[in-house]
């Protein structure tokens, strides 16, 4: 079929309704061509292994979105141990998501998410001491950095930290892995020689036109490209000194160092930093990116496309035998643009106010943290002073009602035993009557506890009283004298509650007769109590009972209400 097709096309020429629409057909191939000779060469280089990473830890930041995540996949997917260090904490739903997912996708489930927020250098330590604090060190072969910020154009100089004082960029891109590596330096030097680890720094071509470093940036100055190329710019110059700080380090065994930094330039991509950038943070920029959004496409890379040198970086058998400091872009070997990265005095002036700044700052965070963690020490103490008369208030409210209550019980009980009395005594008197009339002695009354004319006539006269025995002398008769003794029944109540109350205070307590005893007793009672004060006391004597002085205990407080009884 296709041989007779050339052949006639040879004999008698393409047909009639080809060469009219010959030059829209010659246009639409060729402009599709040169579209995608440049979606080609946009797309970047790739980098294909098969290398596995079966039993690597690797450190992570910025692995949730963008080329970190891309990143994070490809490596997860060769068996690699990824520690992610996040902004947000491990009980994100989001995070715990993306992690199980990312588990699930790679059928790897070596993989763990840290809390580390950039933005705070108290953060970044606590991470970084609990990495390093464990015998024998823990295994790390690769630190990749990927966490960057960037403010849109036209936004405003943005502080972060524990109460501010660093710009933002400053801090996520440059300041944060300084004080990083600076703390996990230790652990990184404590890796057997045989084992290369390596330290990959994400960086970015805007460097190149960023202010130099020995010039100090004024705030009139200030704009959000400057600021992030020479952040930037700042973090090439420390990858550099922290290279050189590693080969420094004399080994105990004294084998050579195996640490090697990497830096890595992604290019241009399609990330959401690169969305932010572009709609300058706005409703409208994000409309307009949609509506245009042919040409990022065409010139910008993918995540994937910008994730190729990181991994290239990471797995490439080649940078094991040659030194670090190696810059990588589209998965080959370039150097750097500007020679101020390479410049001693510039990389020791940065490395010693980088590290007076961290110092001046964790100072001034550590002062702060101290002042709320009094203040909120404070404020418990408050509460619970604050619970403590409440439930003291709430307990002499209760006892309140429930005297209140007992006394309406009792008045009410008084009126029921009065008509009773008055009911019965009636009933008796009548009966009364009659037994006298009847009989002389009366079984009835005495059943109901009363006497009538009738049976108190047949009662037989009481039997006198022994005499006493005649007394031998005047000492026996002083010595069996019977004294005065004090009889003290059950205790009627007590209440305690934890006070604290001065020791030369001291309550009187009014006391009165109960003329319904036969007896004479003495009841105390507590007169115009008031919370907070509760009271304590021993009477002994009679002179006690006369007085009524009690005094208050030290720390724990009560009163006894206790009733004495003369015989």
């Amino acid at each position: 079929m296709p041989v007779p097709t050339i052949f006639y096309l040879f004999e008698h020429g393409p047909p009639q309704w080809l060469r009219d629409w010959a030059v829209p057909i010659s246009i639409t191939i060729a402009a599709l061509t040169v579209l995608y000779l440049i979606k080609r060469y946009t797309a970047g280089a790739t980098y294909e292994t098969n290398k596995p990473m079966h039993g690597k830890v690797v450190m992570m930041t910025g692995a949730t979105s963008g080329i970190g995540a891309e990143v994070a996949f490809e490596l997860a997917r060769r068996g690699a141990q990824l520690v992610l260090l996040t902004h947000a904490p491990v009980s994100d739903p989001f995070l715990v998501d993306y992690v199980q997912e990312l588990r699930d996708r790679t059928s790897n489930q070596l993989i763990y998410a840290e809390h580390v927020d950039l933005a705070s250098l108290h953060s970044i330590r606590k991470f970084a001491t609990a990495w390093i604090d464990n015998a024998p060190p823990r295994r790390l072969d690769m630190v990749i950095l990927c966490a960057s910020t960037m403010t849109p154009p036209g936004g405003r100089r943005q502080e972060v930290g524990d109460g501010g004082g660093i710009e933002e960029m400053w801090m996520v891109n440059y300041l944060a892995n300084f004080h990083l590596l600076g703390i996990l330096s230790p652990a990184i030097r404590a890796q057997p020689f045989d084992r290369e680890v390596r330290v990959i720094m994400a960086t970015c071509s805007s460097y190149i036109g960023a202010p130099s470093l020995r010039e100090e940036t004024k705030a009139e100055n200030w704009t959000p490209s400057r600021a992030y190329g020479r952040s930037k710019l700042a973090l090439n110059v420390f990858g550099l000194a922290y290279q050189k700080h590693l080969d420094a380090y004399k080994r105990p065994d004294e084998m050579p160092m195996t640490a090697r930094v990497v830096f890595a330039d992604p290019g241009l991509c399609r990330t959401p930093g690169t969305l932010r950038w572009l709609t300058r943070g706005s409703i409208t920029g994000l409309v307009l990116y949609m509506l245009g959004y042919f040409f990022p496409w065409l010139l910008f890379k993918s995540a994937n496309g910008g994730a190729q040198s990181i991994l290239y970086a990471a797995m490439e058998s080649d940078l094991t035998r040659k030194t670090g400091g190696r810059l990588i872009k589209e998965c080959y070997e370039v150097d750097f643009a500007r020679a101020e990265i390479r410049d001693e005095e510039v990389s020791k002036k940065l490395w010693e106010e980088s590290d007076a700044l961290i110092e001046k700052m964790e100072k001034r965070h550590a002062k702060q943290r101290a002042q709320e963690k009094a203040a909120e020490v404070k404020n418990e103490e408050k509460k619970k002073e604050q619970e403590q008369v409440k439930e003291i208030e709430s307990l002499m409210a209760a006892v309140k009602k429930g005297k209140q209550q007992q006394k309406e019980k009792e008045q009410e009980n008084g009126k029921n035993s009065g008509k009773a009395r008055r009911r019965e005594g009636g009933h008796c008197r009548e009966r009364r009557i009659k037994c006298a009339e009847q009989r002389p002695m009366c079984q009835q009354c005495t059943v109901f506890k009363r006497t009538c004319p009738g049976y108190e006539s047949q009662l037989p006269p009481p039997p006198p009283p022994p005499p006493p025995p005649p007394p031998s002398s005047h000492d026996d008769i002083e010595r069996k004298k019977p004294k005065r003794r004090l009889r003290v029944p059950a205790l009627v109540a007590v209440i305690s509650v934890p006070l604290a109350v001065s020791a030369t205070e001291s309550k009187t307590f009014d006391y009165f007769r109960l003329a319904s005893q036969q007896v004479p007793c003495v009841f105390y009672a507590i007169n115009a109590l008031s919370a907070p004060y509760q009271w304590s006391g021993n009477v002994s004597d009679t002179r006690m009972l006369k007085s009524g002085q009690l005094s208050p205990a030290n720390d724990r407080l009560h009163f006894t209400v206790t009733q004495y009884c003369k015989r």
